[in-house]
């Protein structure tokens, strides 16, 4: 999206005091090659010890990856995972579960801003919470689970970019159909109106945002 008040929209708006994403990928960018080289290297010294694919996944556990290999870290302290007891006999599986929060670094803050459901067309109507909405009433709300997003700056008054006002473009990556249809049904309970509800819940939402 470029034009005469957008020449490349490749610019960074961030008033805040952290690292924006971009300053971390320039700072990693220079160690990069050196890290999957050495990271090549570890998986052929795996390989040649007798290491097995299926040993190899039954060991692997979420951890940060730590700084060596000539790659430097990416910067952020490390959260781990919060934890709460389980009672197996009813859950089954494992003791602990993972608390079902956002957490984000010290210095960082995280607030919601627009879900799944939000009207953001004229005539849009809010989220009912019974996932009772036909297709035509969700294509004017917010789609669904997102993970790619652009801040589109409007003009500022005294000229450059706004960094308090734009169009926020966010990729709605897929549906999860048990949740988007009432009854919760798919495979042989799969209708068209079904089929369309699903496409108007991805794809790309498009909201104006401002800070206030």
């Amino acid at each position: 999206m470029k034009g005469n008040s957008h020449p490349t929209n490749d610019v960074s708006l961030n008033p805040s005091g952290n690292a924006s994403i971009r300053d971390v990928i320039d700072r990693v960018d220079v160690s990069r090659r050196r890290f999957v080289q050495g990271s090549v290297s570890s998986v052929a010294l795996a390989t040649a010890g007798g290491l097995t694919l299926g040993g190899l996944v039954n060991t692997v556990s979420a951890a940060p990856v730590a700084p060596g290999l000539g790659f430097p870290g990416i910067g952020f302290e490390s959260i781990p995972a919060e934890t709460r007891a389980r009672n197996v006999s009813v859950h089954g599986g494992a003791a602990d579960a993972v608390v079902d929060r956002v957490t984000v670094p010290a210095g960082y803050t995280a607030q919601l801003f627009v879900s799944w459901g939000d009207p953001i067309v004229a005539g849009g109507t809010p989220f009912s919470g019974t996932a009772s909405e036909t297709a035509a009433e969700q294509a004017k709300q917010f789609g669904m689970h997102n993970d790619g997003m652009h801040f589109f700056a409007f003009s500022a008054a005294g000229g450059g970019l706004s960094m308090d006002r734009g169009l926020l473009a966010v990729n709605n990556e897929y549906t999860h159909e048990e949740l988007l249809f009432v009854d919760g049904q798919v495979g042989s309970g799969y209708t068209l109106a079904k089929t369309r509800k699903s496409q108007a819940a991805h794809g790309v939402s498009v909201l104006e945002a401002r800070r206030v």
